[in-house]
């Protein structure tokens, strides 16, 4: 962590013939992880509930958690209220910041610790019913897990709609059945 900002360091030997001479060393801060992973605007995100972060072998947040970058006051008023983790809310509120801070249900992602990809649903520290998948990806020494998430009430909107569609083409139906069956039955008496 560097001015109280994580930040991500890569390194490389650098050789003349067998001696070794120095080393090239790079830094770049999360927010250039956290561009990497954007699939869609802040604006977006919040709408549809889908968001990818990166998770460490900890599962602590290696990435900002997306609903954070896209409006910090309602992210940190929901984890004020959600969190299950000591201390969560006010490292994030001071830190400005979900990395190395938020973590996710160890109990959720006991396959990705073990280097196998999975899904699972869970809720998250915001209190956001989600649909994940999860994979292993190796950097370097670093094992990281790459996690697609959607909120549940994103995946069944759908559904809902669908589910209300159906009820009134239903009604529609029964009632032009009724109205069928008086009308031809007052016919033929």
């Amino acid at each position: 962590v560097t001015g109280m900002k994580p930040t991500w360091f890569m390194a490389s030997p650098v050789y003349e013939g067998a001696d070794l001479i120095g080393a090239v060393v790079f830094s770049f801060g999360v927010t250039a992880i956290d561009h990497m992973l954007a699939i869609q605007s802040d604006a977006a995100i919040s709408e549809s509930g889908q968001s990818v972060f990166l998770l460490g072998n900890d599962l602590m947040y290696r990435s900002t958690d997306p609903a954070f970058s896209a409006g910090p006051a309602k992210f940190l008023r929901k984890l004020k209220r959600n969190s299950t983790q000591a201390g969560e809310y006010e490292n994030a509120s001071r830190l400005g910041t979900t990395v190395l801070v938020q973590s996710v249900d160890r109990g959720k992602f006991g396959t990705a610790l073990a280097g196998k990809e999975g899904q699972t649903r869970y809720t998250t520290e915001t209190g956001q019913d989600v649909l994940c998948s999860f994979e292993p990806v190796v950097a370097g020494n670093q094992n990281l897990i790459l996690v697609s998430q959607l909120e549940l009430s994103s995946v069944l909107r759908p559904v809902k709609r669908l589910v209300w569609f159906m009820a009134g083409l239903s009604v529609l139906l029964i009632l032009l059945t009724y109205l069928g069956v008086h009308y031809h039955s007052g016919r033929l008496s």
